[in-house]
C-alpha cells in the first residue's frame, strides 16, 4: 500500500505559470499538469519534468516532449487562425537535441510559419532555460 512517504515530493510551481485545468478523463490529466502563461496575445505551454515523465534512464521520456510539441503548436495555431471548428494534426516531426532532468521546466516556443486555405504550418522549439532540447515542425488541417 502506498503511503505519503512513498510518493515523490511535488516540484515547486515556476513563477508566472498556472496549471491548466483539464477534465479527469482526458489524456492531459494523466500526464499533467500542463502549465500555461500569457505572453502578450499568446498562451505559452510547458511542464515541470516529474518522476512519472522519466525513462528508465532517469531522463525525460521523449513521448512527453512529443506531447508538448503537439499540444502547444496545435493550440497556438488554432488560436492564431481564428479557432476553426474542425482542426487536426496531420503531420508532426520532432528532433531530440538534448536531455531533460527531473525538476526542469520545459517550455514550448511556437511560431506559425504559413497558413493556406485549409492548412497551418508550425514550428516549435522546446526549451529548458536557454537550451533547445527538441525542435519540431508540424502541419494542421482545418475548416
Amino acid at each position: 500500500m502506498d503511503t505519503a512517504l512513498d510518493q515523490p515530493a511535488p516540484h515547486p510551481m515556476p513563477a508566472g505559470w498556472t496549471p491548466e485545468v483539464t477534465p479527469d478523463d482526458h489524456f492531459v490529466h494523466l500526464v499533467g499538469p500542463l502549465l500555461t502563461r500569457r505572453d502578450g496575445d499568446l498562451t505559452r505551454y510547458g511542464f515541470v519534468a516529474q518522476r512519472k515523465h522519466l525513462s528508465r534512464f532517469h531522463r525525460l521520456h521523449g513521448g512527453m516532449l512529443l506531447f508538448l510539441a503537439d499540444k502547444s503548436m496545435s493550440v497556438t495555431a488554432w488560436d492564431l487562425i481564428g479557432r476553426p471548428q474542425v482542426f487536426a494534426t496531420i503531420q508532426l516531426d520532432l528532433q531530440f537535441l538534448g536531455t531533460v532532468a527531473e525538476g526542469s521546466l520545459v517550455e514550448a516556443r511556437c511560431e506559425l510559419i504559413r497558413k493556406t486555405g485549409s492548412l497551418a504550418f508550425m514550428s516549435g522549439r522546446l526549451m529548458v532555460g536557454d537550451d533547445i532540447v527538441a525542435s519540431a515542425t508540424g502541419v494542421w488541417k482545418f475548416r
